[in-house]
């Protein structure tokens, strides 16, 4: 599919484009997706006024959408009877998305700035709304004009929505209205492989999907490194080459859980007296533990460390399993995120929930 800017039950396509730049660029860094809260909502928050932005220029052929908005779509994300996301570059609203939750959810809007295609972005928020409901969802529905369904349906068709049946509501002014439903496991598998394929060197809230290594480590590690009260991590191996880097954290046994992750800002080979003496502080170790874990080794790799980001939505091994890859297995000390590892494909997928 080509055109990404997707018209849904309640949208329609600007007579003047609204220009924004590229929102998710291999190049940019400072992208960035919000869910719009209940407060926003009640407060009528600039993060609402941005929605607002990217909804109303579609009332001339879409009437009553204003009304819509502020009658159904407010109160229902008061209540998260729905659910709604901005996406922004370089502080601009460019995209909108709205999904109403249930055990049928129904995608009710998604926006995307006509500069935009060519750029993957409808096919991200789409993932992105799907992934918004699936702890509530069965199914999928959304309406759509007939004539979006004969041009884009190989789009729809690429998350599971391969039919289209008529429907007596018209949502869309001079043209038949179309309704898509498809069960929500279905269409989840297709969600999980987008989401692969889409992933770019890019930010969503902070978190980034282009980490190159995953690191296996104690909760109780892990804990201290995402608080910030541990800033140097002390390995018996690890090769300085690959510093400076982006490292995700998972939590071995009991936890194992996809916990955050930490850039590696610098890596000293030393010994283990002289890596006690200069970074036992900040290790948080005492010089017996450090001995003993050191025990036979002539040299240790000190690892600084510097802005933590603890995901707000941790994700298990077991759930990693099994949507992307049941043979993935955590990595006995760190493990590089290449091609054949599966944690190429499983961290977009941690990286997109982080946004919900």
């Amino acid at each position: 599919m080509s055109a990404l800017t997707i018209p849904l039950p309640t949208m329609l396509h600007p007579e003047k484009p609204v220009e924004h730049v590229n929102l998710f660029s291999s190049v940019v860094k400072d992208c960035r997706v919000v869910q719009v809260s209940g407060n926003d909502a009640r407060t009528h928050s600039d993060t609402w006024r941005d929605l607002e932005s990217l909804v109303f220029p579609w009332e001339e052929k879409y009437p009553g959408i204003d009304d819509w908005l502020n009658g159904k779509v407010r109160p229902g994300v008061e209540s998260k009877r729905r659910k709604a996301f901005v996406g922004y570059h370089m502080g601009e609203p460019a995209v909108a998305a709205i999904v109403k939750v249930g055990e049928t959810s129904k995608f009710c809007h998604l926006s995307v700035s006509p500069s935009l295609q060519e750029r993957n972005v409808g096919e991200l928020f789409f993932a992105m709304m799907a992934m918004s409901v699936r702890k509530e969802s069965k199914s999928l529905r959304f309406t759509l004009p007939e004539g979006l369904w004969e041009t884009q349906r190989s789009f729809f068709e690429s998350f599971s929505f391969t039919h289209a049946k008529p429907i007596d509501r018209q949502y869309r002014l001079f043209e038949r209205e179309l309704l898509c439903e498809a069960p929500f496991a279905r269409v989840w598998t297709n969600v999980i492989n987008k989401i692969a394929k889409l992933r770019q060197s890019v930010s969503i809230d902070g978190v980034g999907w282009d980490q190159d290594l995953v690191m296996s480590i104690r909760p109780q590690y892990a804990e201290q490194i995402l608080t910030g009260a541990k800033t140097v991590e002390i390995r018996r191996k690890f090769s300085t080459a690959r510093v400076p880097v982006t490292c995700v954290l998972y939590a071995s046994s009991p936890v194992q859980e996809v916990v955050g992750q930490i850039d590696i800002v610098r890596a000293t080979n030393l010994d283990p007296q002289q890596a006690w003496l200069k970074f036992g502080q900040r290790a948080l170790c005492s010089q017996c533990d450090l001995a003993e874990y050191a025990s036979g080794a002539s040299q240790v790799c000190a690892l600084e460390l510097a802005n933590p980001i603890c995901y707000p939505n941790a994700v298990t091994l077991s759930t990693i399993r099994s949507w992307v890859d049941r043979s993935i297995r955590p990595p006995q000390n760190h493990c590089l995120m290449s091609n054949g590892s599966g944690w190429e494909c499983a961290m977009p997928v941690i990286a997109m929930l982080q946004a919900l």
